[in-house]
C-alpha cells in the first residue's frame, strides 16, 4: 500500500481558498489532486493543531472480510457459469449489498446508488483473482461441462431428440428435460394468462391503426397510444 505523506496533504489543505483551488495546492505539494479531494472534504473546515490525516482514510471501510468474502464468490460463482461481470455491474452489487445488510456507506453512493469508484479500485486491488469484463457471447454448451453440469427445458421438437444433438449434449454436461405436450397451462402460466392474450390484444390494436393509416409504419409512438 502506497504510504500517504500527510505533512503535504495538511500542507495542500490549509491553503485551499476559493481563489487557491484543490488542482493547484496538489500541483504545489506534490500530492494526487484526487486524493487531496477526498481528506479535503473529509476534514472540512480546520486547522494544523485539529488536523487529522489518516492512512486508512475510509473508503474502503464498508465491507466486513467476510461479507468481502462473500462478494467475491458470488461475482466468481456468476463468472464459472458464463456471466461476465462489468465494473459497474460489481459496484452496484456492492450498494445493493451494503443496502440490504444496512451498512452505513457514504453519501454519494446513496446518490448514485452505486458503490464509489475508489471503493472498486480497493477492492480489485485487494482482489487480483477477479477479471470483472463485459459479458462475452457465450452459448449453453459453452459454458456447460461435466464438471458445471446444465438442464435445457424444451418443447417436443423431434430436432432436440436426434442423436448427434443428445451426444453433443451429454459430452458437455447438459441434461435435455422436454416438456410434455399439452401441458402449457400448468408449465408456463405467463405464456397462457399473460403473454397470449397481451399478443392477441396488441396484434389487433396493429391491425386496427394500419387499417386507418394506409401505407404509414407503426412506430414506439403510435405503439404507446394503443
Amino acid at each position: 500500500m502506497k504510504v500517504l505523506n500527510t505533512d503535504a496533504i495538511k500542507s495542500a489543505i490549509l491553503v485551499i481558498t476559493s481563489e487557491f483551488s484543490i488542482r493547484k495546492a496538489a500541483k504545489d505539494n506534490g500530492v494526487d489532486k484526487e486524493t487531496l479531494r477526498r481528506h479535503y472534504k473529509n476534514v472540512g473546515e480546520t486547522n494544523e493543531e485539529t488536523m487529522v490525516i489518516s492512512q486508512n482514510y475510509g473508503w474502503n471501510k464498508i465491507f466486513t472480510k467476510e461479507q468481502e468474502d462473500d462478494l467475491v464468490n458470488y461475482i466468481l460463482k456468476c463468472c464459472e457459469m458464463g456471466y461476465g461481470f462489468t465494473r459497474e455491474q460489481a459496484r452496484k452489487l456492492a450498494y445493493e449489498m451494503a443496502v440490504k445488510n444496512d451498512i452505513k456507506i457514504h453519501d454519494n453512493w446513496k446518490k448514485s446508488t452505486t458503490a464509489g469508484i475508489e471503493w472498486y479500485k480497493g477492492f480489485y486491488k485487494r482482489h487480483p483473482q477477479l477479471s470483472l469484463r463485459k459479458p462475452e457471447a457465450t452459448s449453453l454448451i459453452t459454458s456447460s461441462s461435466k464438471a458445471n453440469p446444465s438442464l435445457l427445458i424444451c418443447d417436443n421438437h423431434e430436432s432436440y431428440l436426434l442423436t448427434d444433438a443428445l451426444d453433443i449434449a451429454k459430452e458437455n454436461g447438459v441434461t435435455i428435460l422436454t416438456l410434455y405436450p399439452h401441458t402449457s397451462h400448468k408449465l408456463q402460466p405467463l405464456d397462457v394468462a399473460v403473454f397470449s392474450p397481451y399478443q392477441n390484444h396488441y396484434n389487433r390494436a396493429v391491425n386496427n391503426w394500419m387499417f386507418k393509416n394506409p401505407g404509414q409504419t407503426v412506430t414506439i409512438y403510435e405503439i404507446a397510444s394503443f
